[in-house]
């Protein structure tokens, strides 16, 4: 049905389709996963001392590091509507800072990793449902706007097909959704 509607549509933008033309976005997932480490942030600590175990690995020490130099090599935040002059945006005011100061983003990539390796310790319900730590980086890149409403599916399906992490930490993510809830 996908296909189906690109194909009659000549795209997946409905509507402004000069500003929302196709492109794989590598920022758009830097952003999700910095997202995503606020989202689950007692899942992120409860994985702390598994992504100890992960991180004596030579190879993915390695990876971390290519991953921060691809990161700060790709970074770009250039689509209009991402601009400074959205700033009144709470995202955008995000971005600009991302984009304004090198060192920021450097710091910032800690979560994004953080969460990368989270996600690669945390059992899921069924070892077939993996597949979606290939689906959630192209739904979330496939956008050129930086918007955190792309990033809902992945972050649901995460939620929904992750392990538990046992009462102490379930409790903490239920009142951390409760204290962020009434921020925002």
């Amino acid at each position: 049905a996908f296909a189906v509607f690109y194909v009659w549509n000549g795209g997946v933008a409905v509507g402004d389709r000069e500003r929302q033309a196709l492109r794989f976005n590598l920022t758009n997932i830097a952003c999700f996963l910095l997202c995503a480490w606020l989202v689950f942030l007692p899942q992120n600590i409860a994985a702390l001392p598994r992504i100890r175990n992960l991180l004596r690995r030579p190879a993915c020490i390695a990876l971390v590091l290519a991953g921060f130099a691809l990161y700060m090599g790709v970074y770009a935040n250039d689509h209009e509507f991402n601009s400074s002059r959205y700033r009144y945006f709470l995202h955008n005011e995000g971005l600009y800072w991302l984009t304004e100061y090198p060192w920021i983003r450097a710091l910032a990539f800690v979560p994004m990793a953080w969460m990368a390796l989270t996600a690669a310790v945390t059992p899921l319900a069924e070892p077939r449902l993996r597949i979606m730590y290939l689906f959630a980086p192209l739904a979330v890149g496939l956008h050129p706007l930086i918007e955190q409403r792309y990033y809902l599916p992945a972050l649901t399906l995460f939620q929904v097909w992750r392990s538990t992490s046992g009462a102490r930490y379930e409790n903490a993510l239920l009142v951390w959704y409760g204290v962020a809830t009434t921020w925002i």
